[in-house]
Order: structure tokens, then C-alpha cells, then sequence
């Protein structure tokens, strides 16, 4: 038993990510990427070229005039093309649909359609989005300065030009949607036809952290303790005690410093008093 202790190892001859920030996500994506075998399971239709190693699932259908670059992972029950280009390290999970349409650089989670001419590079699309026809990420920021995302409302330099777009579960877009590198268009949102996305984009409804406390009162969970630091106030003052909104107790500690989730396992000791503590 570690008794509050915090056990650390050293890691030697392995590859290391952490994916603490949305563009991390790519650098891990391209590490793994960059050792996979070629091997092609599913169907390729006449006029495909693959190039390098891509990794195609079964029940996949890559159609007529479509180009692979690898290192490339495309799982099952996919269909891709036709006409469309899938550029290296791009990872398209299952049962999506990608049609005339060209990737970069990109992460595609399940059951996303992305239909006629979209344009995505350096991004992260969530399961069950559905992109409208023209939908595209810009190529890179006009200024060909650094891109700064967004982490916690502070601007934060990613030391890119270009900056990881992320995407949301449940994400509709209209028709000939603009969105500029770098955004994040949250949960179960929809963008109309013919909109450029500047800013990020709230999780539809409620903030994710009110979500996050719905799901564990859902699970049975009565004590919350929140460990709040940037923007406390605002945090406190929207849950209050919980117990008017939300029928739990949530209690609050201040993290004076911001030194990540190690830290705040010490701040939570007290609060823990020797039960069963899900973090």
C-alpha cells in the first residue's frame, strides 16, 4: 500500500506522450502510426493507389480514384472514396463514411460521415459527427505565426503553425462550413450552412463539467469534491453546495499552485478520510 505516498518510475527505452494538451494527441497518434505493417483486408476498387504502409480493415471499401498515403490505419466497415485522399498518419476508425473529400494528419473516431469536398488536416473528429458537404478546416493561420490554443481560456503557444482541430461527439455541420485551425466545436453541437467558426464552441446546453457531475450522480456517487484553481469563483458559484440542483454535496479546495492531478491527490487526502475515493 503506498499511504498517501506518490510512487514514480523511470522510464528507459520507450517512447513517452503525454496527452495532457488536444495537439499531444497527434504526436502519439504519429509515433504509433509511423511502426505499422502494410496489410490490406478490405476491398479496393480499380484506379486506388496506396502508397507506403496502410493498414485497411475488413469490410472496408476503398472506391474508385481514391489515394492512400501511409503510414495510414483505416479499421472495418469503412467506405472511402470515391475520389477522395487519405494523407499520412491519418487514423480512421469503423463504420465511417468519407466521400471526395481529402485528410490529413487527422484522427476520425467512429460512425462519422464526412460526405463531398471537406477539407480536414490536423484534426480530432469525435464519433457520430456529420460533417455537410464543404465543410473545412483551414489550411494553416494567414499571419504564418506559431498557433495558440486554447487550454483552461488562456492562449497557450502549441509552438505550431499548425494547431489540432478538434471536433466533437454528436457534431452536425451545415453546408459549406469554415472552421479556423485550432477551434473546438464541443458536444452535440450544430453549425448552420455557410458559418465560419472563430472561437470555440461551448458544449451544447450545460458547461462539461456539469455533465461530468450528472454522470457521477448517475452512478451513485453523493460527495463530490471539486479541487478548483483558474476560475474557481465562477466554478463555485454556478454548483453552489449541490445540493439545491443536484441532491449531492459537493465541497471545494483551492490549488493554489497549478501543478497538475499528482498534486491535487494531497489536496483530496483530508476529504478521502480513509474511504473508497473514485478520482
Amino acid at each position: 500500500q503506498f499511504k498517501g505516498n506518490i510512487a514514480g518510475y523511470t522510464i528507459k527505452n520507450y517512447f513517452w506522450s503525454d496527452v495532457g494538451l488536444p495537439w499531444q494527441f497527434l504526436d502519439a497518434n504519429n509515433y504509433l502510426l509511423d511502426k505499422i505493417k502494410k496489410k490490406i483486408v478490405g476491398k479496393l476498387e480499380q484506379n486506388v493507389k496506396i502508397s507506403g504502409n496502410v493498414y485497411i480493415g475488413e469490410g472496408t471499401n476503398v472506391k474508385s480514384g481514391s489515394y492512400i498515403q501511409g503510414p495510414c490505419y483505416i479499421g472495418n466497415d469503412n467506405v472511402i472514396g470515391p475520389d477522395s485522399s487519405i494523407g499520412a498518419h491519418t487514423y480512421i476508425a469503423n463504420d465511417c463514411l468519407i466521400c471526395m473529400s481529402e485528410i490529413n494528419n487527422s484522427i476520425i473516431f467512429s460512425n462519422t460521415i464526412i460526405p463531398h469536398s471537406n477539407y480536414l488536416e490536423g484534426s480530432i473528429v469525435c464519433e457520430n459527427v456529420n460533417l455537410g458537404a464543404g465543410t473545412k478546416v483551414e489550411k494553416i493561420k494567414l499571419n504564418e505565426k506559431n498557433v495558440k490554443g486554447s487550454i483552461k481560456g488562456q492562449a497557450v503557444d502549441s509552438k505550431r503553425r499548425k494547431l489540432v482541430t478538434i471536433i466533437g461527439p454528436n457534431v452536425k455541420t451545415g453546408k459549406n462550413v469554415s472552421i479556423i485551425t485550432g477551434k473546438i466545436i464541443r458536444e452535440n453541437s450544430k453549425i448552420g450552412a455557410d458559418t465560419t467558426v472563430r472561437e470555440d464552441i461551448p458544449l451544447a446546453g450545460k458547461p462539461l463539467l456539469e455533465h461530468t457531475i450528472l454522470g457521477l450522480k448517475a452512478a451513485g456517487i453523493t460527495e463530490i469534491l471539486l479541487i478548483v484553481g483558474y476560475k474557481g469563483d465562477i466554478i463555485r458559484d454556478y454548483f453552489g453546495d449541490g445540493k439545491e440542483d443536484f441532491n449531492l454535496r459537493i465541497e471545494y479546495i483551492t490549488q493554489e499552485e497549478q501543478l497538475g492531478t499528482a498534486h491535487a491527490f494531497g489536496y483530496a487526502k483530508k476529504f478521502a478520510n480513509n474511504e473508497p475515493v473514485l478520482f
